[in-house]
C-alpha cells in the first residue's frame, strides 16, 4: 500500500523544484521533506528524484506523480459528489500549443472554469511538444498533432489550424521582390517561436521538397509579440488564420504564399480514467475545437 504522505511530498517537491519550497508549502521541515523521499525511495528499491536545480523526476518517480495525480483527481470528485460544500478549487494541468491557447482554448473554457472553481493550469508547447507532458503525468490533457495516444489515454481530432506565411509589403519590396524563392529565403529573417518549433522548416519543405537551405531566424517565444514582430517588417512568418482577421484584405500585411494552403492537424489526447471531470473538460474542448478549426482534409 502507498502512503500517500510520502506521494505528496514527492510531488510538491518536483513541482516546486526544490526541497525547501516544497517544505515551506507543506508547512513542514526540509529535514522532514528529505525524509519522506528517502523513505518513498528505499520502499520502491531506487531513486525517484535527480537531486538538480530544478528538481527531476526520474521514469520511476514519473510514474508515480503520475499515479499521485490521478488519485488526487478522483478525491477532489470524489469529495464534490458528497457534499458542494466540500469542494473546493480543482486544479487542471493542460499542455497547450500557444496558437490554440491565443485564439480559441481559453475562450471555449473559460465560462466553465467560473461555475466549477477549475484553476487552469496552461503549459504552453510547441504542438509537437504537449504529448511529452501527458506521457509524464504533468498535464491530465494536451493540445496535440499526435494522433497516437500513449498507453492509458485516449484521443479525439479536433480539426486543422490553418496557417498563411505573410510579411509587411515593405519586407516583400526588400526581400522578395524578385519572388518568394529558395535563395530569397536564405537571406531574409524568418520569425519562428522558438529552437523547437519545427512549423516553418515543414512549410518550406512544403513549397519546395526536402528544403535543406539555412536561413536567418528571430525566436520570439510569445505570440503576441510574434504578430507584432512580423508587423513590425522584423521578419516574415507562419501567422494563424485565426489570428489575420481584416490584416490580409488592409493590406497590412502579405501573404507571400496563397497558393501553398498549409495546416497542421490537431488533436485532443486526455488521461483515459471515465470520471465526469475529464469527461467534460474533453467534451468543451472537443466541441470548441471542432467549431473553430477547419474540417476539410489538407
Amino acid at each position: 500500500m502507498l502512503d500517500y504522505k510520502l506521494l505528496e511530498a514527492l510531488a510538491v517537491v518536483f513541482e516546486t523544484g526544490s526541497f525547501e519550497t516544497a517544505a515551506k508549502q507543506l508547512h513542514l521541515t526540509q529535514s522532514a521533506i528529505s525524509q519522506r523521499i528517502k523513505l518513498l525511495e528505499t520502499r520502491c528499491g531506487q531513486p525517484l528524484l535527480i537531486r538538480t536545480s530544478p528538481v527531476q523526476a526520474t521514469p520511476k518517480g514519473q510514474q508515480l506523480l503520475k499515479h499521485y495525480r490521478k488519485v488526487s483527481l478522483l478525491e477532489d470528485e470524489l469529495w464534490s459528489a458528497f457534499d458542494d460544500q466540500l469542494a473546493g478549487f480543482v486544479s487542471l494541468p493542460i499542455a497547450v500549443n500557444a496558437d490554440s491557447m491565443v485564439t480559441w482554448f481559453v475562450d471555449a473554457i473559460a465560462e466553465k472554469a467560473q461555475q466549477s472553481q477549475w484553476l487552469l493550469d496552461l503549459a504552453v508547447e510547441d504542438q509537437d511538444e504537449t504529448l511529452r507532458l501527458l506521457k509524464t503525468g504533468e498535464a491530465i490533457g494536451c493540445i496535440t498533432a499526435e494522433s497516437q495516444p500513449p498507453q492509458g489515454c485516449r484521443c479525439e481530432p479536433l480539426g486543422t489550424m490553418r496557417y498563411r506565411c505573410v510579411a509587411t509589403k515593405e519586407f516583400l519590396e526588400c526581400y522578395f521582390s524578385a519572388g518568394f524563392g529558395q535563395q530569397a529565403i536564405e537571406k531574409a529573417p524568418a520569425v519562428t517561436f522558438n529552437s523547437k518549433d519545427r512549423l516553418h522548416d515543414e512549410f518550406l519543405k512544403k513549397c519546395w521538397n526536402e528544403f535543406q537551405g539555412v536561413y536567418p531566424k528571430h525566436r520570439l517565444p510569445s505570440t503576441g509579440t510574434f504578430l507584432k514582430a512580423i508587423k513590425m517588417g522584423l521578419g516574415y512568418g507562419l501567422v494563424p488564420d485565426l489570428m489575420l482577421g481584416s490584416l490580409i484584405r488592409t493590406g497590412e500585411l502579405i501573404d507571400l504564399e496563397p497558393e501553398h494552403a498549409f495546416g497542421v492537424d490537431l488533436y485532443w489526447q486526455c488521461w483515459g480514467v471515465d470520471t465526469p471531470l475529464v469527461r467534460e473538460l474533453s467534451s468543451i474542448v472537443i466541441q470548441a475545437g471542432r467549431t473553430v478549426l477547419s474540417q476539410d482534409c489538407q
